[in-house]
């Protein structure tokens, strides 16, 4: 047995030692086996060391080190240009002791370490002792004995984790140049190894060149140890005193800001600052020994970034992996603190990374700390100022867009071409704002020959394009163009027409950055091709040829492919080549505008004076113009919302205009049919009745004709049917449903000449004193369409079905309705802050709604149903005992009689809250307490066809077997229109969608048949475009039953691809109806006990001959034929099938005695 382990025993011996024990007690020997200098150490050095001995320092110190030695040490590093704190830099004995103990701490058995060779022997001892395996490079004297990066790159393996660099060099002396370590150090970066440099012979240069350390490179210093000492420079070998210095504040981050991060590191070190961050790859099972050798022992303190909450917890998930790794590693005396990072999806920027590093400085850094947000209630935020990092080379760029007019789609292509045809590297990022197609898109992209690492949006940049004139005056376009950049403008104003145009903020910006201005009007240029409002390529044109980021001739080439393989199969060789002109059109199409100097103090005109509550003006508004990130946690507070309630009809504000065009009204022309605003999917439409007197107190622009149609018993009112230009997405619904449209009821003019009409809906067709009660019926399309709706101004895409539903639903039971709404598309546009459609009334009433699940909304609104009436059965019983003490008899008998008629309900409800005001009495009190729930509530949960079909069908199967009064309206896209477009059981034969590309091969499952096997559901099958008079009979009769009833509308989306557009979707349903694709029923079990047929088909007897030309007007249909035409014939013949073979099953049930 030896007492010298076999890992020692392996280890080899250093040669050098032999040959200075050889040397030693001989005279004049020149000896090349140590570093030694040749001289003595100077005499302030000695007399130093002797007064230090004569005072009796001969004890121990500090572990790190005297604390006046490292303040020496981190001196002379910030006079290298290197920021080291104290706090960073640790003591030792000799440069060999300090590369053992960096060894020991950063290294674990089998990790494989890059060593020179020829190089100090012990180098290759030191890693054999820690257990690490040593791999010699071969050092090349045509390389200056220094490291060449493709020997590293052909040594390296997954095992690797260090490079020792030694410069200058024992034995060979060679120095690294700045290249070279700029080579090695981007190396380290991309292969994620440490660094363990030896520059204890830094001062020993033969040349003026000054020395270079890896550390200084960016991103480096947070990976390098550096080992230096006295004993080469000062002759001081055998006093063995030598320091490392190595990072001490480091982040832990993992997921989406560990690039920034790394971003921020380089930046900072670049400064002088010593910081560094480990990014963790896998989150469980949690390596402790991994984790704790990826911290540099000279950390002292770690601020773990965590994108969770942990409710309840005393730390975030990271976090108390990390202390609790610390803990088990012996590392406990680092300090960890936690902080929270991207808070409501908002962006991780520099800045607040920045703020993370300051605040580990502190003498106390605050733990559980956020980032991103201005927490002035609990005060857990951080403070952080905006900065920017240079980035030579780089071009970004922030696009602002409208959805839905190709911006996105074109800006990914761009990245396509400039990514992959001309080699740059490339990112996209896409933010939106809350609502549908017809929203708010931006469009954040940055080019270079480098790799880019910024994972935030864009917020400086070098080209500005907005594409939607009506932003020019509700977003700051030019507050993140850099100084020189380019700004274009799409819009259809002149040169000369600008000065009015713009608002002052942007004349100023565009004159004191020196912006290179330019405008093109794309719609104009888009409609001459005909290509309508469709001006993507046009504009993606202009971007090429203003950026120059690449070639323009290879710019245009792959455009044009991308035109073949977008649109081809899809719409054939026309449209290819409308949209190619459209990119030749593009490259020359804008107009360079000289920025007036006089532009430079542009004065602000006066701010328009807005009517709205507080809430609106301190939340909504600032959202709504994208400044939301800047609200501070405390005005949420001060509205009683962070909870998440939210005030309803803030809709009302936005004022998007952003259609090119909108109706307009001829009242000689209008038959006063109300189609059109029935037909409206934003309510930005309404017919509005005045008397004589009330006619003579609107402004002289609100021409009107007399009302016909009313009734011989009406009254005379004046009719007019309004359009808010600002609220209208310029589908043109109304006109495909207008039966005067060939008479010019309506006809469709620039919004440019129409935006002047906007005070005259907000004026008149918005006030409430104008509606006409008696006029007001759910009895016909027309009647009901004089109605105020609860719904309006939704983010719902241009042309939308499903909002003309709800919206009529609204306008029938609105004031007293209760929905629960699925998620999907119709909770989207229903629900996304800060643009609520819901609103109330002028009395405070309005419907209640909230967003539920696809798995349980059924379940969700049964029990809205369940809290109010067990609610109101305690009324009940406590009216009955106020009644029979005699308070307010009357008042109470008309209201226990009346309340649940509908047409009653509302009245008898306010003449009892106004008979119980002043009663001293507990009871009483608790009544008016809970008035909200004494009127009869319309329960509804609302959905698409994803939930009703499939996530959530057994939920509506329990809630419709209890036979208690809960309605629901399907909102049938008959695909996943929210998520991309699906497919579901509602989808049907040969229709292609994601997850069935090759067409669907199952029919369409058949719900409302299914309900009606109950025989005690009330079910209803519509289509508003093909019979407005039976949806609105199918809603009232649901609505009456007293039991449960589901209402099933066909609702044509922008995910089944009509080629005929949008704008044409409630024709659309018409086609459905009459070739037998879609069918009209209604199935009342009330008729049962009158001893008739509950079923009644409504549909009338369908052309079959129309079915394909229906199919192939829609792509997703047409689609198959083109991408599978081997198999389309035989799937359309089975959908063909299916839908008559469904048509002739309900024609079988209507004949039924």
């Amino acid at each position: 047995m030896s007492f010298i382990s076999n890992k020692s025993q392996k280890t080899p011996h250093s040669v050098i030692r032999e040959m200075f024990a050889l040397q030693t007690g001989l005279d004049n020997v020149i000896s090349f086996a140590l570093g030694e200098p040749d001289f003595t150490a100077p005499q302030h050095v000695i007399d130093a060391t002797v007064a230090s001995l004569q005072r009796g320092e001969t004890h121990y110190t500090p572990n790190a080190g005297i604390p006046a030695l490292r303040q020496a040490v981190s001196d002379l590093y910030k006079r290298r240009g290197l920021d080291y704190k104290p706090s960073e830099v640790l003591i030792g004995a000799g440069a060999i002791s300090m590369l053992n103990l960096a060894c020991t701490a950063m290294l674990d058995i089998g990790d494989e370490v890059l060593v020179p060779d020829p190089g100090w022997a012990n180098y290759v001892g030191l890693m054999m002792q820690v257990g690490a395996v040593p791999v010699p490079i071969h050092l090349k004297e045509e390389n200056g004995f220094m490291y060449d990066v493709a020997d590293l790159q052909a040594a390296l393996t997954p095992k690797t984790k260090m490079i020792l660099l030694n410069s200058p060099s024992n034995p060979t002396g060679g120095v690294a140049s700045a290249d070279n370590l700029r080579q090695i150090a981007d190396f380290a970066k991309a292969n994620d190894l440490y660094i363990l440099t030896d520059e204890i012979y830094r001062e020993l240069l033969w040349d003026d060149e000054p020395y270079t350390s890896i550390a200084g490179f960016p991103g480096m210093k947070e990976r390098t140890v550096v080992v230096d000492g006295f004993s080469k420079t000062y002759a001081m070998t055998g006093m063995r005193l030598a320091w490392a210095v190595a990072p001490e504040e480091v982040i832990v981050v993992m997921c989406s800001a560990s690039e920034a991060v790394k971003e921020t590191v380089d930046y900072l070190n670049a400064k002088g600052r010593k910081v560094g961050m480990v990014q963790i790859h896998l989150y469980r099972p949690f390596s402790v020994p991994d984790f704790s050798a990826a911290i540099p022992a000279t950390c002292k303190r770690i601020a773990v970034l965590d994108r969770s909450k942990e409710t309840g917890s005393v730390g975030e998930p990271v976090y108390l992996d990390v202390v609790t790794a610390l803990n088990q590693a012996g590392r406990g005396n680092i300090r960890v603190v936690g902080g929270r990072y991207g808070l409501s999806s908002k962006d991780t920027t520099p800045g607040q990374l920045i703020a993370v590093y300051d605040n580990l400085r502190q003498e106390i850094p605050k733990n559980s700390f956020t980032i991103g947000i201005c927490d002035d209630v609990t005060h857990t935020s951080l403070d952080y100022e905006n900065v920017e990092f240079p980035h030579p080379g780089e071009i970004s760029c922030k696009i602002w867009g409208l959805g839905g007019d190709g911006t996105v789609g074109a800006n990914k292509n761009a990245i396509s071409t400039i990514g992959l045809v001309a080699n740059k590297y490339a990112q996209a990022y896409f933010s939106y704002d809350s609502m549908k197609s017809g929203g708010l898109t931006q469009s954040h992209l940055r080019f270079g020959d480098a790799p880019i690492r910024s994972t935030y949006l864009v917020s400086s940049a070098d080209f500005v394009a907005c594409h939607a004139p009506t932003y020019v005056k509700k977003y700051d376009l030019t507050e993140d163009l850099k100084d020189g950049g380019t700004f274009l403008l799409n819009c259809p104003w002149s040169v000369e027409e600008l000065e009015e145009h713009l608002p002052a903020k942007m004349k100023r910006d565009l004159a004191r950055k020196h912006a290179n201005f330019y405008i093109i009007d794309a719609a104009k240029l888009a409609a001459a091709i005909g290509l309508g409002k469709r001006t993507n390529n046009i504009l993606q044109g202009a971007f090429f040829a203003l950026t120059k980021v690449i070639p323009m001739d290879v710019a245009v080439e792959d455009m044009k492919k991308n035109n073949y393989a977008t649109y081809f199969k899809k719409a054939g060789q026309k449209i290819v080549d409308m949209n190619d002109k459209a990119v030749d059109v593009g490259v020359h199409a804008a107009v360079k505008v000289d920025v007036p100097a006089s532009w430079a103090d542009a004065q602000d005109a006066p701010a328009p004076q807005v009517e709205a509550t507080p809430f609106v003006k301190e939340i909504v508004m600032p959202m709504d113009r994208q400044q939301g990130d800047k609200l501070p946690v405390s005005v949420f507070q001060k509205h009683g919302v962070l909870d998440g309630t939210w005030e309803n009809g803030t809709s009302a504000y936005s004022k998007r205009g952003v259609a090119t065009s909108v109706p307009k009204w001829d009242a000689a022309a209008c038959i006063q049919c109300n189609r059109c605003a029935m037909s409206c999917p934003h309510a930005a439409i309404r017919p509005v009745l005045l008397t004589e007197e009330e006619k003579a107190s609107v402004p002289a622009e609100f021409v009107t004709a007399p009302a016909k149609g009313l009734g011989k018993d009406a009254p005379a009112y004046r009719f007019r049917m309004q359009v808010s230009p600002y609220d209208c997405l310029g589908c043109g619904v109304c006109l495909t449903v207008c039966p005067a449209k060939e008479k010019g009821a309506l006809t469709m003019a620039p919004f440019e000449e129409m935006k002047c009409e906007q005070p005259l809906f907000d004026q008149v067709a918005m006030n409430e004193k104008y509606l006409k009660k008696d006029a007001i019926s759910d009895k016909s399309v027309k009647n009901a369409q004089f109605a105020k709706p609860y719904y309006q101004f939704s983010s719902a895409c241009a042309g939308c079905a499903e909002t003309t539903y709800i919206k009529l639903l609204s306008q029938l039971f609105g004031d007293h309705m209760y929905v629960g709404n699925a998620a999907g598309c119709s909770s989207a546009i229903s629900g996304g802050a800060p643009i609520l459609p819901y609103c109330k009334d002028c009395q405070g009433h309005g419907p209640a709604w909230e967003h539920s699940l696809f798995e349980d909304n059924a379940e969700f609104a049964y029990g809205f149903f369940h809290a109010q009436d067990s609610i109101r059965k305690e009324l009940l019983l406590r009216l009955e005992k106020l009644q029979a003490e005699g308070v307010a008899p009357e008042a109470i008998g008309a209201y226990l009689n009346g309340w649940n008629d509908q047409e009653k309900s509302r009245a008898v409800t306010d003449a009892l809250i106004a008979a119980l005001q002043g009663v001293a009495d507990e009871d009483a009190a608790y009544i008016l307490e809970n008035k909200e729930y004494l009127a009869k509530k319309s329960i509804w949960a609302v959905g698409g066809d994803g939930w009703a079909y499939d996530i959530g069908f057994g939920g509506i199967d329990h809630v419709m077997a209890q036979n208690r009064n809960v309605n629901l309206l399907v909102l049938d896209t008959e695909v996943y229109s929210n998520t991309g477009g699906q497919s579901s059981k509602a989808t049907p034969i040969s229709a292609t969608a994601k997850f069935s590309a090759g067409g669907k091969q199952v029919a369409k499952k058949d719900l409302g048949g299914i309900l009606m096997q109950y025989g005690y559901v009330y079910v209803a099958q519509v289509a508003m475009g093909a019979d407005q008079a039976q949806t609105l009979k199918a809603l009232r009769e649901a609505e009456a039953y007293d039991g449960p009833s589901i209402v099933i509308c066909y609702c044509p989306c922008l995910e089944q691809h009509i080629k005929a557009g949008m704008g044409n979707s409630q024709l659309e349903m018409k086609k459905a109806v009459e070739c037998g694709y879609w069918h009209l029923y209604r199935y009342d079990p009330r008729r049962i006990a009158e001893g008739k047929n509950p079923f009644q088909l409504d549909s009338p007897e369908p052309d079959s001959e129309k079915l394909m030309d229906f199919l192939m007007g829609e792509n997703r249909f047409a689609a198959l034929k083109n991408n599978f035409p081997e198999r389309a014939d035989a799937l359309y013949a089975k959908e063909i099938a299916d839908v008559k073979a469904r048509y002739a099953k309900y024609k079988r049930m209507a004949e039924e005695n």
